[in-house]
């Protein structure tokens, strides 16, 4: 529909991913938020969680400092926990990890629980996204 809020999250969430072509990886960090937030006031629960979880991505890959990062990827976990998505909640445990070896910090706090091993197991772009993740770093 033509003037539909109902998409607005995953279309700024999309558009903001193509902008990194364009502009500066850090230039589009505030268009995530606006994403997170237009797509929550719209009822979009999963435009909003699609959006904060391309911010901690993004934001990785911007050089943001891993201390601010872990802030980030805080406010992160405790939505996608909040909202029970599993997928994303998977690739932000992953980034921690990432960051744990980085820092040389002890990532032994970081427990997937029962679902989380499912999705990792039985999703096999999950698996892969991982895996590259892993041998990134």
């Amino acid at each position: 529909r033509i003037g539909s809020k109902e998409v607005a999250g995953e279309v700024i969430a999309q558009g903001t991913q193509i902008m990194c072509f364009v502009e500066p990886v850090q230039a589009t960090l505030e268009t995530h938020v606006q994403g997170h937030t237009t797509a929550m006031s719209a009822g979009d629960t999963h435009g909003a969680l699609l959006n904060s979880v391309l911010y901690v991505a993004t934001s990785f890959w911007a050089g943001t400092q891993l201390s601010v990062w872990r802030d980030r990827y805080v406010l992160a976990h405790r939505l996608m926990e909040e909202h029970d998505h599993m997928t994303f909640l998977a690739h932000i445990i992953q980034w921690e990890k990432n960051v744990s070896i980085l820092t040389g910090t002890d990532d032994s706090h970081i427990s997937e629980n029962e679902g989380l091993k499912n999705v990792r197991e039985g999703n096999p772009h999950v698996s892969y996204t991982l895996a590259l993740q892993e041998m990134y770093i």
